[in-house]
């Protein structure tokens, strides 16, 4: 293959996914989120007798993520074997890991220090009040939903398949696949302004998706600040 075919192919030339299957896990995304997550909070209010709507909330979310887990598991087998073949060392991987959450911390707090210049020092994202009572009431559904979980089904998502679609355009995919991460932790709370913090932690995992084409370096990055985040409020408060 010629450079200028390989260039026409775009930057995940290496990613087996077609645009339609790219399509479709979107779409498991947004039904997942909505119609599997309220159909496992009907069961577990009429099968399991669950009242209290903090608990359903806690415990149908960390079903519906499961699902979610296991599909994406199953479709994207194939293509997580593979990247996982082409890390090269461990050395490496875990050098690309860090230091993409360092940029994620970087610009984390650039962007933490516009939201407050406008918001003042104590403003907090509905996600994160929503993370820190789970913490408190469900502590070890949320490590896994949160440490585990999350930066799976999140990366898979809003890296490899709606990076796909913009492909040829790098950085628009950079950009799209950023602002769509932050506006999908805001929306439910309609605090919008914080989409300038969590886009800004969305654009190291896609920059360094661009970067290697290995859907496990952003993965890493997720896992690795989601660790730290949790474990600062476990261990600090």
């Amino acid at each position: 293959m010629d450079m200028e075919s390989e260039k026409k192919l775009g930057f995940l030339r290496d990613t087996d996914l077609s645009k339609g299957k790219a399509a479709g896990t979107l779409g498991i995304y947004i039904g997942g989120l909505t119609v599997l997550g309220l159909v496992v909070t009907l069961i577990l209010m009429l099968l399991f007798g669950m009242e209290e709507l903090a608990t359903v909330g806690s415990w149908g979310n960390f079903i519906t993520f499961a699902i979610l887990s296991v599909i994406y598991f199953l479709m994207f087998r194939r293509q997580l074997a593979m990247d996982w073949r082409r890390i090269a060392s461990a050395k490496k991987f875990l050098g690309g890991v860090f230091l993409g959450w360092f940029g994620v911390l970087g610009l984390s707090m650039i962007a933490n220090i516009i939201v407050f210049m406008i918001l003042g020092e104590e403003a907090t994202a509905g996600n994160q009040e929503l993370i820190e009572y789970l913490l408190g009431a469900y502590p070890l559904l949320l490590v896994i939903m949160t440490v585990f979980m999350a930066p799976f089904i999140e990366e898979i998502v809003f890296r490899l398949a709606l990076m796909k679609w913009l492909e040829r355009w790098p950085w628009l995919a950079i950009t799209a696949s950023s602002l769509v991460f932050g506006l999908i932790h805001v929306i439910m709370a309609g605090d919008y302004i914080f989409l300038i913090s969590y886009a800004a932690m969305g654009f190291p995992m896609a920059f360094s998706y661009y970067k290697t084409g290995n859907i496990w370096y952003p993965i890493g990055i997720h896992f690795l600040q989601n660790f730290f985040a949790v474990s600062v409020m476990l261990f600090i408060g």
